[in-house]
């Protein structure tokens, strides 16, 4: 499984454009050698209320980390912030969080599909509930990497600061495979949903795009040809 970082980005006003090609920008230009096999995607918010909003995702294998503050300093994250703070692209400092994945999969080798609509969300359970939880996320996440062709990345993670908090990441086709697909015909989600209604607290859903993406060490453009 992977260790993340994931971080939240919000534009200054009027910046969003020049805030995502300096995010592209930086994906370009990683070190392949420096990475150990860290995987990094670049998300940007579809709907009305958030599309001045970015979410990167970093992952790495965790027999690979030693040291996520070097890692992070290696792959020059932390000056990238930084700089955005300094040029004035970020409204506020970046803020990051570090989760721990536990069950799904972060892509699909064989077609890594950068373009796709993602989700990033945050369920809250109550107090000393998030482990009852969990394997009903498992469940869904084997059956979506069996049979959603449609479901690029299914990832669930644990907060390692807040133990009752799971986040998953999620990439589909289009957000209609999400909701017909994935939802609507998968007795699992329904199922889960119902059981699960009286240990679950607050969700929130962070309804992105997929910009680009570094994985396997080779980059992917969403757009792969710009006008």
């Amino acid at each position: 499984m992977y260790i993340i970082t994931l971080s939240r980005w919000e534009s200054e006003a009027g910046k969003s454009e020049i805030l995502l090609e300096t995010l592209r920008a930086y994906v370009e230009s990683l070190d392949l050698d420096a990475l150990s096999d860290m995987d990094v995607f670049v998300l940007k918010g579809q709907k009305a209320d958030n599309l001045h909003v970015f979410y990167t995702l970093l992952a790495q294998p965790e027999e690979k980390v030693r040291s996520e503050d070097k890692v992070l300093e290696d792959v020059g994250y932390s000056g990238l912030q930084e700089q955005c703070l300094r040029q004035n692209l970020v409204k506020f400092p970046v803020a990051n969080r570090r989760l721990k994945s536990w069950s799904g999969f972060l892509y699909r080798p064989d077609d890594i599909s950068p373009r796709s609509f993602a989700v990033v969300a945050e369920l809250e359970y109550k107090e000393g509930k998030r482990a009852e939880g969990e394997p009903f996320w498992e469940a869904i996440a084997k059956h979506a990497e069996a049979n959603e062709a449609g479901t690029y990345s299914y990832l669930w993670s644990r907060d390692r600061e807040l133990d009752h908090v799971l986040w998953s990441f999620e990439r589909y086709e289009s957000e209609e495979y999400l909701w017909k697909t994935h939802v609507e015909a998968n007795e699992l989600v329904q199922r889960s949903s119902k059981l699960q209604k009286d240990i679950r607290g607050a969700t929130r859903h962070m309804w992105l795009e997929c910009q680009c993406c570094l994985v396997q060490k080779k980059y992917y453009e969403a757009h792969a040809i710009r006008e």
